[in-house]
């Protein structure tokens, strides 16, 4: 055991040196030296990176890579999709450039180019990756995906599966053009030039972009161990052996109901509850209290960062300093709180949606670890004072919060319900120093009845810089949302779209009005006159 220990102990220092000395001798892909743009489509960090068991998988069914890997070439991808359109059409980097990307993300230094196994994805490294952003856009099979990679608006299972299939036929067309079937380095640069020229199509409009990356995962598939080949090779063996062993199971498994009827009724409930927890909690890092307790006491005092009726939330730092939030759950909770969250979270993945890294169960103590949202929670600025969010950020918050529920709620494993929704009128959903008819849900439904008029449900703060019309629009599909019967709410497709048009019709007003402004300036300059 000591020797065990000794081991893995030198291991660690060794991986610690050279993460070390790549982090001091290669530039992060956020730093300037990278020569990217990154700011409207910034890197997140992912909790895969933290699990102990990281699964293997055939990212765009092209890039051997972990799961913890998934958002870098997401993020790659817009971002040399930008350098495409303004230096002069080149889908890549020259290889030097590439290499000043190569540093681990500051945000989470376990992630990187050289780790995650991109470095080939430069200028001139395969034919592929000489390819231009025109040479591309004019090929007659790109043609195909630009307009199968399109229509996400109707059925999106559809619309994925058809662009996720015209992806590969573009990449399969290069691969027969360069002779390159077997040359994985070339599959991989051959289907990111690809997704790199779409992505550039699409930088204009932030919802059909959204959709193309959510649809890309349908690509990934599982790597498949040399352990995995046996245990298919020898699958009819083990069937065949566990028809001759199924009237000795099922003994045993009446034999076990027996034994189960005979514990007492409390005895029962701590089984289950424990395996419950246990087997609820997958993939994710499980932390001990020392290290809960040791991130949370990270400076003078703790952190406080808010409550909810389910526990308090505290601010905490790793030892490989990234910053979490650690939500405490309250010890006068039943177990079931606990253990729903982790079952409707821990396999949970997406851009609108926090994170969770990992969770703590000891002593009693029971610990939730979430991905750390350094600008507050929307309530903080629904609610601040000293500034106002204006009705563009409303709309894409809402639009924002559509897309993550619409995934929740056709979630694979599931469907999850969130049941707290609440980001219009900018005020609380109930007011206790407010009587009745004061209350929110209340003064919303007299509002769409005509019984009171619009501006009383208004943010008094926007003063009246709003759409009135897209305004009322939302209001009617919240009021719907919060009817009695459920066969009178509409499903979440229903409430996205609704939101996806609005989104679209504020930036058609913002365009116009800066149209507007600019027509505006030109009439003044051609009569000799400047507004002051």
């Amino acid at each position: 055991m000591v020797v065990v220990k000794t081991h893995l102990f030198f291991q660690l220092c060794v991986i610690f040196a050279l993460t070390f000395f790549v982090a001091v001798s290669l530039a992060s892909p956020e730093d300037p030296d990278c020569g990217l743009n990154f700011t409207s489509s910034p890197y997140k960090p992912s909790g895969e990176c933290i699990a102990a068991d990281q699964e293997n998988i055939n990212e765009w069914d092209s890039f051997p890579t972990t799961r913890c890997c998934q958002n870098v070439l997401n993020f790659f991808s817009q971002a040399l999709a930008k350098q495409a359109i303004t230096q002069q059409g080149n889908l890549f980097l020259k290889k030097d450039q590439w290499e000043h990307c190569s540093g681990p993300f500051k945000h989470q230094p376990s992630v990187s180019i050289e780790n995650c196994g991109f470095r080939s994805l430069y200028q001139g490294s395969t034919k592929c990756s000489s390819l231009s952003l025109t040479n591309v856009l004019q090929d007659d099979n790109f043609k195909d995906v630009r307009d199968k990679c399109t229509g996400f608006d109707s059925s999106f299972d559809d619309a994925c599966r058809n662009c996720t299939g015209a992806i590969k036929s573009a990449r399969d067309h290069y691969l027969d053009q360069f002779y390159a079937r077997d040359n994985d380095t070339e599959r991989a640069t051959c289907v990111m030039a690809v997704v790199i020229s779409v992505a550039a199509t699409k930088l204009n409009d932030p919802s059909s972009i959204d959709d193309f990356f959510s649809c890309l995962p349908a690509l990934n598939s599982l790597e498949k161990s040399n352990e995995d080949y046996i245990k298919i090779k020898y699958s009819l063996a083990k069937a065949l052996i566990a028809i001759v062993l199924a009237t000795f199971g099922m003994i045993m498994v009446i034999m076990l109901v027996k034994y189960v009827t005979r514990n007492s009724r409390a005895g029962r409930k701590l089984v289950l509850s424990k395996s419950k927890e246990l087997a609820s909690c997958p993939g994710l890092y499980s932390f001990s209290k020392a290290e809960i307790e040791n991130a949370i006491n990270f400076g003078d005092e703790k952190k406080f960062l808010g409550r909810g009726s389910a526990g308090q939330v505290f601010k905490g730092i790793l030892p490989s300093g990234q910053v979490v939030a650690i939500k405490q759950i309250y010890r006068s909770n039943t177990s079931d709180s606990f253990t729903r969250e982790l079952e409707n979270l821990s396999r949970v993945r997406h851009p609108n949606l926090v994170c969770l890294f990992g969770c703590c169960i000891e002593d009693g103590e029971q610990y939730l670890v979430y991905e750390f949202c350094s600008a507050g929670n929307l309530a903080q600025h629904l609610l601040r004072k000293d500034k106002v969010l204006t009705w563009e950020q409303r709309v894409n918050i809402l639009r924002d919060c559509a897309l993550a529920l619409r995934y929740l709620h056709n979630y694979i494993d599931g469907y999850i319900v969130h049941r707290d929704i609440k980001v219009l009128s900018g005020q609380k959903v109930i007011e206790l120093d407010l009587d009745a008819r004061d209350q929110l849900t209340r003064k919303a439904k007299d509002v769409s009845m005509a019984k009171r008029p619009l501006k009383d449900f208004e943010d008094p703060r926007l003063k009246g810089q709003l759409n009135s019309v897209d305004f009322e629009s939302i209001l009617q599909i919240a009021v719907l949302c919060v009817a009695k019967s459920s066969k009178g709410r509409p499903t979440i497709e229903v409430v996205f779209e609704e939101m996806d048009k609005v989104w679209k019709n504020t930036l058609s007003d913002k365009k116009a009005a800066e149209q507007s402004a600019i027509a505006a300036v030109r009439r003044s300059h051609s009569v000799g006159v400047i507004p002051v």
